[in-house]
């Protein structure tokens, strides 16, 4: 585990005599060679390093790396030096878009702006995408107690669940851990997605640290075996009347496909998967590609969970008027890495599912459904 600690060199200095304002020449010759490394690694990035043979549950992991970091962390305006003109990136999707392209991390750090960002346009992004709302920007999540869906003696609900036990979805989106806001605040700002090398890369606390797709995997306990599962987002995206089959009344002259007309079953996995793996700004919106998921249950072909994750974050980064999805599951993350609790201050609560369908009638023939792509 690279803990990425800072090197403390000690050294005596020599008086070296003359005209004028003493000078001082450092013993140490390594001294240079240390503050070359320590640049290194904050350019490339600190990062850790799962085992193959790690346990795949989410928190079956070795913590003995882990310490306490009890300092505050609070949102806050960035209290740069220098005197740029800031960009407002609270409505913009396009020039984030463009500067989300261009990894930060290969080029010198801007010398004048906070500790907590590498350039300007972190910081501007912070200060007026981020803190333009006063919590910060995240999106809701909460996690789901199965225990309770099967307690209600619910066909559907029982369906539901040995759907998601099917997909290998039961333990992430059962998976309860608070967050802090300004931790995942300075993650949204500092946010790069290398595509060549398929790694996550973000500062934490004025460190640069970086993630691989097959770690992140382990980390939130997924294997190689779900990592070969299709993903999602190379499929085209399906309209709802190509999988009409998941509404009530499909053969209405002006059908409506709104979710609360989904039948029973597809509206109850619409919700749980809304509130976990696929939140929202908008959650009464079906959008994205959350009609080629529902339309895999409960039995077509299984899709590659974690890759989703990791590609709707990324949409999501793109587009300043969003929120930061998957709180829970990158606060763990980042902990994981640094090597550091942090302390929380946004609990994660239970989702409370009233009631099995918005519409009338329960799973409809979904049977008649082979062909998910």
């Amino acid at each position: 585990m690279d803990q990425g600690k800072r090197k403390v060199l000690t050294t005596k200095q020599k008086v070296k005599r003359g005209r004028g304002q003493a000078s001082y020449t450092p013993r140490d010759r390594n001294l240079d060679k240390g503050l070359a490394e320590e640049e290194n690694i904050q350019r490339v990035g600190r990062t850790i390093h799962v085992w193959p043979n790690s346990l795949l549950h989410i928190l079956e992991f070795d913590s003995s790396y882990m310490r306490d970091n009890t300092d505050r962390f609070d949102l806050l305006p960035p209290q740069n030096s220098d005197d740029h003109r800031v960009v407002d990136y609270s409505m913009s999707w396009k020039k984030i878009g463009e500067a989300r392209e261009i990894d930060p991390y290969s080029s010198d750090r801007s010398n004048g702006i906070d500790y907590r960002f590498w350039n300007t346009f972190q910081s501007d992004f912070y200060a007026t995408a981020i803190l333009s709302k006063s919590k910060g920007k995240i999106s809701k999540m909460q996690y789901i107690d199965f225990g309770d869906l099967e307690s209600r003696n619910d066909h559907q609900f029982a369906t539901a669940i040995k759907t998601c036990d099917r997909f290998e979805m039961t333990d992430i989106m059962s998976f309860r851990y608070d967050w802090n806001r300004e931790i995942l605040a300075q993650f949204h700002a500092t946010y790069f997605w290398n595509r060549e090398m398929d790694e996550l890369h973000w500062m934490t606390d004025g460190r640069h640290y970086r993630i691989d797709f097959v770690t992140f995997c382990r980390i939130l306990g997924f294997g190689h075996i779900h990592r070969g599962y299709e993903r999602i987002h190379n499929e085209r995206r399906l309209e709802p009347m190509e999988v009409s089959f998941m509404w009530e009344d499909q053969n209405l002259a002006v059908p409506d496909w709104s979710r609360t007309k989904l039948k029973s079953f597809y509206y109850i996995m619409n919700n749980l998967f809304r509130i976990t793996l696929n939140p929202k700004d908008n959650a009464t919106d079906l959008n994205g590609y959350i009609t080629n998921v529902l339309s895999r249950f409960p039995s077509s072909e299984k899709f590659n969970v974690p890759r989703f994750i990791w590609v709707e974050l990324a949409y999501a980064m793109d587009d300043g008027r969003r929120s930061l999805p998957y709180a829970p599951y990158l606060m763990f993350m980042i902990e994981r890495v640094t090597g550091m609790w942090f302390p929380k201050d946004c609990e994660h609560t239970v989702y409370k599912i009233k009631k099995t369908h918005g519409g009338l009638g329960g799973l409809g023939s979904v049977t008649q459904h082979t062909d998910s792509g």
